[in-house]
């Protein structure tokens, strides 16, 4: 259950977003940021059954990626109450932000060498796709 939780908060990102296009290029931006949670939860999950994750940084990860899920709801709220692009912007890049931090967090206290790598390409993948809805809506970062 709890390894949807983070895909299914990301993907309700675009609930808030523009119409058309745009909405099809934000929609897809968050699809890649889910992807790159899922991809990743998968791979940790398997790597902690085959007893190449401690369960403590097993416990860490799957916290972070309920924080992720949270901030996917987070940032959902604030996109639906955005009456600006700039105000959309400021939403995903508060996301960021908190991207960072996680990153930043899972660097310092993932002691698996291969799981820290793996977590920190999936926050970088999902930095990224946030980091196109910046751009899509006229943005920089």
């Amino acid at each position: 259950m709890k390894r949807f939780l983070a895909l299914s908060a990301l993907a309700v990102m675009l609930c808030g977003c523009p119409s058309g296009t745009q909405q099809q290029q934000i929609a897809a931006a968050a699809q890649n940021a889910s992807i790159a949670v899922q991809g990743f939860q998968q791979v940790e999950i398997a790597s902690y059954q085959a007893g190449a994750v401690s369960a403590e940084d097993h416990k860490f990860i799957e916290q972070q990626l309920v924080s992720v899920a949270q901030m996917g709801k987070t940032a959902d709220s604030c996109i639906r109450t955005a009456t600006t692009k700039q105000g959309t912007i400021q939403c995903v890049t508060t996301a960021i932000a908190t991207v960072d931090q996680l990153n930043a967090s899972g660097a310092l206290y993932i002691k698996s060498s291969d799981a820290k790598q793996k977590y920190q390409i999936a926050m970088t993948g999902v930095r990224t796709a946030l980091a196109v809805i910046v751009t899509i809506e006229g943005g920089t970062i």
